[in-house]
């Protein structure tokens, strides 16, 4: 299974830390966290032929991720979203659901939030 690391953002929760640094290139565990996605592979994984794998950089999923990727393969789905209940989802990537459960919209830091799921952080 190919991944894709999306590397980006301000970092505005993490300031002063990110005045100066890149979110993805704070050290945990004494190794930048863009540092633990990093692969011996140099060759391009395009065109996407197979299942991929596509989450943000600076997120730290505890446990890793085997579980999930075990779990999506198994439902045969065309997509997935790890998302998690938070006490204030004005600071986070938050789902909008449907009558399903479906997302249906993910808004970033929203004033008024759809629900109290965000994207999965830790």
């Amino acid at each position: 299974m190919k991944a894709l690391v999306l590397s980006g953002g301000k970092g505005t929760r993490l300031r002063p830390l990110t005045y100066t640094t890149a979110k993805q290139l704070i050290p945990v565990a004494n190794r930048p966290i863009l540092h633990l996605y990093l692969t011996r592979s140099s060759k391009p994984a395009l065109p996407i032929d197979e299942p991929f794998l596509m989450f943000l950089g600076d997120n730290l999923i505890q446990g890793g991720v085997a579980e999930a990727v075990r779990d999506f393969l198994a439902q045969n789905s065309a997509a997935m979203i790890m998302l998690k209940e938070v006490s204030d989802p004005r600071q986070f990537g938050v789902a909008g659901l449907d009558g399903q459960n479906r997302v249906t919209r993910l808004v970033e830091k929203p004033k008024e939030p759809p629900s109290n799921l965000a994207l999965k952080t830790t």
